[in-house]
């Protein structure tokens, strides 16, 4: 029987990987980029990184090369994944996106990346609206001002009482 997997600490490109030994990403790289990596003379590990230790996702967002709109992948459904930067050179906000991190851009649905959980592909959209805070993050999705929930709480609100009619036939 061969010795276990052993498992790889984030390096500064907020890699890492499984038992199995598969690199991957749970958020937005800094270095997914390619001129991101020609920029950095050598890839250590997050931990030995203070900036990186201290908040992996405001390490990332600080090393981004593009400050506005630029697709950076392609999600497994197909569709386009882009960087954390709208057109205007903002962030996406909580209000932005849907649970599943997408957001129709051009006609088109598509992912983006986040500062907040889940921070890159959170599920196949596009999703329905939700109420629904993740617990495990102190960096959550939270959104109580836009229209998204405000008709997410009138299909909640019309569902109940859908069943409360048919409940009494």
């Amino acid at each position: 029987m061969g010795s276990p997997a052993s498992y790889i600490d984030y390096d500064e490109c907020l890699g890492t990987s499984t038992e199995d030994q598969i690199y991957h990403y749970h958020a937005l790289s800094p270095c997914i980029i390619p001129s991101a990596i020609s920029e950095r003379p050598y890839i250590g590990f997050c931990n030995d990184n203070a900036e990186c230790k201290k908040d992996k996702i405001a390490y990332a967002i600080k090393h981004f090369t593009y400050k506005s709109l630029i697709k950076v992948a392609i999600a497994k459904d197909g569709r386009e994944v882009y960087g954390p930067y709208k057109r205007d050179g903002t962030l996406w906000q909580p209000c932005d996106v849907d649970a599943c991190n997408g957001v129709w851009i051009d006609g088109y649905y598509s992912y983006v990346s986040t500062t907040f959980y889940p921070y890159f592909i959170g599920c196949w959209g596009p999703a329905a609206p939700t109420n629904y805070v993740p617990q495990c993050t102190s960096k959550a999705r939270v959104c109580k001002s836009s229209a998204y929930w405000s008709m997410g709480q009138s299909v909640i609100t019309v569902m109940v009482i859908f069943a409360s009619i048919f409940s009494f036939l």
